[in-house]
Parts: structure tokens; C-alpha cells; sequence
């Protein structure tokens, strides 16, 4: 699964998982290597000049993924394609593009060669600013997924349309890669399949080869995480920029 944040990656992801036979799609290999750990909100920044949102981050956030294991690094792709795989030999995994230099790098070959020439899917979301707004909110509160019948008990996130604009070009620059890297991958678009999981989840399960069964369950505890404040900073972003 190739995507890019707030693409709607993790609830196809869990589409996937939940048939049993698709694999385990995680994020294993999101480490950068020069730190061991995922991204750092402000990272989402490097390179950047700073026109004051930075301090609306968190400095260090409470939860940065699974670190760089110790040892070879082969051993660790190994386990995680044990973890990722089901009990009918389909394995599953999904990387985000801002980790592929560094995985390619530490893997010592590329995507084919260490996965064995996989089915790739990748996850796009047509509305570009939606998609930054969202990771805007979620870079600021590190709440990143809503399950069903969960409480909203985050810090109120503040807007920058600074940081949405340079957010949204870069999600829309790492989508530009990622169709540049792949070849004949299968494309689904967030907007699309949110309106139809089991047609998406079907779509991915013959793209893989996979036969699925007439009553495929791929029930999903989460719910949609774009609000009235997302449609407020819309709006917002939309006068500002006039």
C-alpha cells in the first residue's frame, strides 16, 4: 500500500485486515534513519523557513511508531512480513513516501526485490487541501484516527493557512513521486472508496490475486474524522487566499 498522509490509507488498510485473507497491512518501515524513529511534526517542515507556525507543534510528541530495531536490518523485514502476513500466505504492509530513500537504503534493494514483485495499490485523495488541513490538525493535536464511539479529548488545534498551504504541496509532491515510482499500480481515491469500502476492498483483494468469498466481512470501527471545523478552515483558506 503506497500512500501519503491523511490519504485515507489507514481505513482501506483496515478494510484489508479485517477480510482475513489480505494480508496485515502496517506501517513496519517507517523509520527515518537518521533518528530511528517516524517523523517528528516539525520534520514535516525541513527545509523549510519558518513564518511562525512552528510553535504550534508539539516539541517532542508522546508517540513516534515502533524505533529502528537493533540488529540486521534484514531480520526485521523478515519478522515484519511474519507479522504482516495471514494465514493464507497473502503478506501486506503499506509505506508512506517520505520513508522510501531511507528503507530502499537500509533494505539494500528496492521495492520488488525485497517484497518479491508485489501487487502495488496506491492511495490517493483528490482533495489536496482537505487532505493538508487534515494533517494540519493532526500534526498539532497527534490525534490521528477516530474509532467509533471515542471521545474528543485533544488540545484544540489552531489554524495557519502557512502551514496548510505548504502542507498541501507537499502531499501533492510526494502523490507526484509516488506515481513516478510505480508501475501499473492499482489506484484507488479516498473520496471514492470511503463511499464504498467492500467495492475498494474487492478491487484490491483481484489485484493481488486473491479470491474473495461472496459474504466478505470488512466491518470498520472508525468514523470519518473531518468535521465542521475542517469546513471552516476551508472556507477560511479559500478567503485568505483571494
Amino acid at each position: 500500500m503506497c500512500a501519503t498522509p491523511r490519504s485515507g490509507s489507514t481505513l482501506l488498510c483496515e478494510g484489508l485486515a479485517a477480510t482475513g485473507i489480505a494480508g496485515r497491512p502496517r506501517e513496519e518501515f517507517e523509520q527515518l534513519s537518521h533518528s530511528g524513529l517516524r517523523r517528528k511534526p516539525r520534520e514535516y517542515f525541513t527545509g523549510l523557513e519558518d513564518p511562525g507556525f512552528g510553535g504550534l507543534l508539539p516539541e517532542e510528541p508522546a508517540e513516534l511508531g515502533e524505533p529502528l530495531p537493533a540488529g540486521p536490518y534484514a531480520d526485521h523485514v523478515r519478522a515484519a512480513i511474519e507479522r504482516g502476513t495471514t494465514p493464507n500466505g497473502v503478506f501486506a504492509t503499506k509505506l508512506m513516501w517520505g520513508y522510501v530513500d531511507d528503507f530502499i537504503a537500509r533494505a539494500g534493494g528496492d521495492l520488488d526485490a525485497v517484497f518479491g514483485d508485489p501487487a502495488y495499490v496506491l492511495v490517493k485523495r483528490r482533495d489536496k487541501l482537505r487532505q493538508a488541513i487534515s494533517l494540519w490538525r493532526a500534526l498539532q493535536t497527534q490525534s490521528w484516527r477516530r474509532d467509533a464511539g471515542s471521545d474528543d479529548d485533544h488540545a484544540e488545534p489552531v489554524f495557519s493557512a502557512a502551514a496548510i498551504a505548504t502542507l498541501r504541496d507537499r502531499l501533492t509532491e510526494d502523490e507526484r513521486n509516488w506515481e513516478s515510482f510505480l508501475s501499473s499500480p492499482l489506484t484507488l481515491v479516498y473520496e471514492d472508496f470511503a463511499a464504498d469500502l467492500e467495492g475498494a476492498v474487492r478491487a484490491v483483494l483481484a489485484h493481488a490475486g486473491v479470491d474473495a468469498p461472496a459474504d466478505l466481512d470488512i466491518a470498520v470501527p472508525m468514523r470519518r474524522q473531518s468535521d465542521s471545523l475542517s469546513d471552516e478552515w476551508a472556507d477560511r483558506f479559500a478567503r485568505e487566499a483571494a
